[in-house]
């Protein structure tokens, strides 16, 4: 009995993990409020289609403050942190815009 409880442990804890990654990040993340929800809603299609036209995940992302990091290493970071990337080499690209400093960057990733 000890057995069965201990592989079912497993295998419920590896079916939530599974479904736990399977939700997908959106595509675009306006927390600097610069777009409309019209904007936010379009650009999320296009990127949508873009993304799947070419196996990778294309992001936008504003912010107000890269909270002290550059903006390299912020649109990096969120790209990496936030669960983007599609594939096992995680293709995608990310276009920040921070507005603390008027500073931008674009993260790669994979075959991008």
């Amino acid at each position: 009995m000890k057995k069965f409880l201990t592989i079912l442990l497993i295998l419920s804890m590896i079916v939530s993990t599974a479904y736990a990654t399977g939700t997908e990040a959106p595509k675009v993340v306006d927390s600097a409020n610069l777009l409309t929800d019209d904007e936010v809603a379009s650009l999320r299609g296009i990127a949508g289609q873009i993304s799947d036209t070419f196996d990778a995940d294309v992001v936008i992302v504003t912010v107000y403050s890269l909270e002290g990091k550059s903006a390299e290493r912020y649109a990096d970071d969120y790209f990496d942190y936030n669960g983007y990337g599609i594939g096992s080499n995680r293709s995608g690209i990310l276009l920040l815009l921070s507005m603390e400093h008027r500073d931008w960057a674009i993260s790669t990733s994979g075959e991008c």
